[in-house]
């Protein structure tokens, strides 16, 4: 009876062990870098913070531009919720950090055009909706796109969009010109991230924001500014 017992008892221990190790999960490192270099050539946002769900991120440099100047840059999302934008800004108001102009993608080939006015973005100033697709735009994780914004110079207040070199549409607006260059991204609601476990994390590369002979910058210039709205 008492050797019953006994292997009774450590075969309860055997099980206890297994199901408590079986039962243990790995934990995810939950932090935030805010337009950071990645050493690749690339402006890196990461987070996988939930305190960050439902946030709108921006930063931008402190050249001031002309109003014909064209600005320029690479795009790619490695992770996140795919609908959530991303993508540049133009135009930001020296005296304002919340009225600018913005082309946003997502990576299944849709595109948005914004103006934010303090708190209040517009979100349809190519057309009639919020989203349209563009057969210009390559879909997918970890793939580039370029976005170029080109004033034009027959039309007053009106800017041309190009995607991977090909136009894409125009929209006209007279609120601003000129200001300053950046980047946005933007951090889907809880029911739409999975944090920790899967964080947004996006790149972004300023290729042109100065006139034809003025090109370029590094990475270094876009993070001494930044910005956060939560929708």
């Amino acid at each position: 009876m008492k050797k019953n017992l006994i292997l009774f008892f450590i075969l309860f221990v055997f099980i206890m062990t297994a199901i408590g190790c079986g039962s243990k999960t790995k934990t995810v490192p939950v932090s935030t870098h805010r337009w950071v270099d990645d050493g690749e050539g690339f402006i890196r946002f990461y987070t996988n913070d939930k305190q960050n769900y439902g946030s709108r991120f921006w930063t931008w440099n402190d050249m001031i531009l002309k109003p014909t100047d064209y600005v320029e840059a690479q795009v790619k999302k490695i992770s996140g919720n795919p609908n959530y934008g991303y993508g540049i800004i133009f135009c930001l108001q020296e005296q304002e950090d919340k009225q600018f102009y913005g082309v946003l993608l997502d990576t299944t080939g849709y595109y948005l055009i914004l103006k934010a006015a303090g708190n209040t973005w517009t979100y349809d100033l190519a057309g009639q909706k919020k989203w349209y697709h563009s057969a210009n735009l390559y879909t997918g994780y970890n793939t580039i796109n370029t976005i170029k914004v080109v004033p034009s110079s027959e039309k007053p207040s009106t800017f041309i969009v190009y995607f991977n070199g090909k136009e894409e549409t125009e929209f006209s607006d007279s609120a601003y010109s000129g200001g300053k260059f950046g980047f946005i991204a933007t951090v889907g609601d809880a029911e739409d991230e999975d944090f920790p476990n899967k964080p947004v994390d996006i790149r972004f590369k300023p290729l042109h924001f100065k006139t034809p002979k003025q090109v370029g910058t590094t990475p270094q210039n876009f993070m001494t500014n930044s910005s956060q709205l939560k929708n």
